[in-house]
């Protein structure tokens, strides 16, 4: 492919021995190779284009314009070329030392986080309402209760708290 940049096709050509007896059959592959190339160019350009805007057609026009603005290149010459001269790889690993003033509030809010689940877990939530009502002169009072959990345990406590309840309101 850079040889087709600095020379077109005669570059091509050139880079083939005259002394061997398959230069033809050399040179035609070199240019397969050329246009196989340019059709995997084509196939990513429409890949990205948005669908519609690029015809059936318009393939054989691509294909042409890119080989002839190809091999113009060497008559024009290129104002920037940049070629890699020489890489040294650095070995490096993603372990970082650094100051975290933050970092105790981080580690209390883990513990806090932690404890919350235990609480979620082995704490029991028991709800009680006491509501009173007043009409005509005299109260009424209404005392609900529910659990989240160990149904049998809250009714026993729940009967318990209502027994003191009515027992305190009775005397």
């Amino acid at each position: 492919m850079l040889d087709f940049a600095d020379g077109g096709y005669d570059k091509i050509a050139s880079t083939v021995p005259d002394d061997e007896d398959n230069r033809q059959q050399k040179i035609d592959s070199l240019v397969k190779v050329l246009h196989l190339v340019m059709g995997n160019i084509y196939a990513d350009v429409v890949r990205k284009a948005p669908p519609g805007t690029i015809a059936e057609n318009d393939y054989r026009w691509f294909f042409e314009e890119s080989i002839n603005t190809m091999a113009g290149l060497p008559f024009y010459g290129s104002p920037v070329f940049f070629q890699l001269d020489d890489f040294k790889h650095v070995q490096s690993s993603g372990l970082q030392i650094t100051r975290s003033p933050g970092k105790n509030t981080v580690y209390l809010g883990c513990v806090m986080l932690i404890i919350g689940v235990f609480f979620m877990f082995y704490i029991h939530h028991n709800r009680i309402w006491v509501w009173l009502e007043t009409k005509d002169g005299q109260t009424r009072i209404l005392f609900a209760g529910a659990g989240d959990r160990d149904q049998r345990g809250f009714d026993q406590h729940f009967n318990e708290l209502s027994g003191k309840l009515e027992r305190h309101i009775l005397s």
